[in-house]
């Protein structure tokens, strides 16, 4: 029974936010999986369909590529090559001499793709349907380790994995001139560090070592065009070029020195900024192996989202350029995201995945994780949640927490969900009882959830999880406690 002069007091519940990544549990564990805020609401995070089984029985794709002048895609499973045509039906046009490991892909202006994987160059021409290697048999040979590629100015531009050198091909080259010629090499002269990659950007190419990153540009001589930017330095090299995003106006990567830590960097043209925070930053440091890692970026219903995956270390963060927060995403077990790498392509999204050789779309219009050809078949709910911050007091008084209420879209489906919430009464330490509410069916549309009569507490933390395969909405919440 309340005592007199009880004050009873009613305040905003952060239901809607993103994760936190602090340092120890007792600042806070706050988290949201496969959701994301937007116009002020908790909402959906994209589900995705399986799509195309390009190689059966293979368990991942190495590459992806849209040729947006030949709209088709090109993509590396295992050592094939295959063109997926706007019909989304896959054909084999070339073997590589590797079968795993990265590859990256690239193109000009007369009809050629090309591709490296680490040990060479590869071009296939889509106008004559043919594919070539530059091998060791081959008098075009590439006696360096073409690691990454790249196309400016009519310049094929490839990183050297064994130096810090990155060469040009000739003008306009047609794939019949070998692309070492040492009058048209660069090299990395900031400090010793070995070539990681070399990006097309902004009208400058961003050359990436272990440890430093330089910016050159065009300027037009004949012998060899370009020239570094002494007034910009960038002194943070890339762990994986796999983890390379560009779109959008933005340059990222997932960065280190021999000093640093790990760290997320972009770059709208010039120095770049860290977007990772003093907890991500803590957290990617405590990682087993965090250059095993890759990522894309992409477009969500009008939001910019850099999705990063630490394969050896199971885990994969989401950032939202347009609210500036992070967030987890994970497949239907809680395990790492399954997207590797992503293109737009006849206005879907597509992926390729770290767990098969398929193709998959990827859209908010999908509420459900479908890895089957078959409707009906292996269709995942998807895991979503929100973990709230810490709620204590300034004096960290005890308080008795009365109603728990949660405004929510309700009564739009027939479909069964529901809301699960456990308390955490020791600061986020250990959750107690579960306490589950269904969702109101069609057409019940009150739009108030609660929760009620949870006990006493000085530091609690509530853990939502969202069941169902449809979508969820959140608005808002509030608490009210008295003390």
């Amino acid at each position: 029974m309340r005592s007199e002069g009880t004050l009873t007091q009613t305040v905003p519940l952060d239901i809607v936010g993103g994760t936190s990544f602090d340092r120890y549990r007792k600042q806070s564990i706050e988290a949201t999986y496969n959701m994301i805020i937007s116009d002020g609401a908790l909402v959906p995070y994209a589900g995705y369909k399986r799509r195309l089984n390009i190689l059966p029985g293979t368990e991942e794709a190495r590459g992806l590529y849209k040729s947006s002048s030949f709209n088709h895609l090109f993509v590396v499973i295992e050592d094939s090559l295959f063109v997926v045509g706007p019909s989304i039906s896959a054909r084999r046009v070339g073997f590589l001499k590797t079968s795993t490991g990265a590859v990256y892909i690239s193109e000009n202006n007369r009809s050629e793709v090309a591709i490296v994987d680490g040990l060479t160059v590869y071009i296939y021409n889509y106008d004559t349907d043919t594919f070539k290697t530059f091998d060791e048999t081959n008098p075009l040979v590439v006696p360096f380790k073409p690691i990454y590629i790249t196309y400016q100015d009519t310049y094929f531009i490839v990183a050297d994995g064994n130096s810090n050198e990155w060469y040009l091909s000739n003008i306009n080259s047609s794939g019949d001139v070998s692309f070492v010629n040492p009058l048209r090499a660069g090299a990395i002269e900031t400090k010793p560090d070995v070539s990681v990659a070399a990006i097309a950007f902004e009208r400058q190419l961003f050359v990436f070592g272990k440890n430093t990153t330089e910016i050159w540009h065009d300027v037009g001589t004949q012998l060899f065009p370009y020239q570094r930017d002494n007034s910009v330095s960038i002194d943070y090299g890339c762990l994986n070029a796999q983890t390379i995003a560009m779109g959008f106006g933005r340059l990222v990567w997932l960065a280190g020195n021999e000093s640093a830590s790990p760290t997320i960097m972009v770059s709208n043209g010039g120095n770049p900024q860290q977007i990772s925070t003093d907890g991500i930053n803590f957290q990617l440091g405590t990682l087993t192996k965090p250059e095993d890692a890759s990522a894309f970026i992409f477009e969500q219903d009008g939001h910019v989202l850099y999705q990063i995956t630490f394969n050896t270390d199971n885990v994969t963060y989401i950032y939202d350029f347009n609210t500036n927060k992070f967030f987890n995403a994970t497949d239907n077990c809680g395990n790492k995201h399954i997207a590797k790498d992503i293109v737009y392509f006849q206005n879907t999204h597509y992926f390729i995945s770290s767990k098969d050789a398929a193709l998959y779309e990827m859209s908010t219009d999908l509420e459900t994780y479908h890895e089957s050809l078959k409707e009906g078949e292996k269709d995942y709910e998807i895991p979503r949640s929100r973990i709230t911050k810490n709620f204590r007091l300034p004096n960290a008084e005890s308080y008795a927490i009365n109603e728990i209420s949660i405004t929510m879209e309700q009564g739009n489906t027939t479909e069964d969900r529901r809301v699960d919430m456990a308390m955490s009464k020791d600061g986020g330490a250990s959750f107690g009882n579960i306490f589950g509410k269904n969702v109101r069916a069609l057409p019940n549309r009150v739009n108030r959830m609660r929760f009620q009569k949870l006990g006493s507490a000085n530091d609690c933390v509530f853990q939502f999880r969202f069941w169902g395969k449809f979508r969820f909405v959140v608005i808002g919440a509030t608490m009210s406690y008295w003390r």
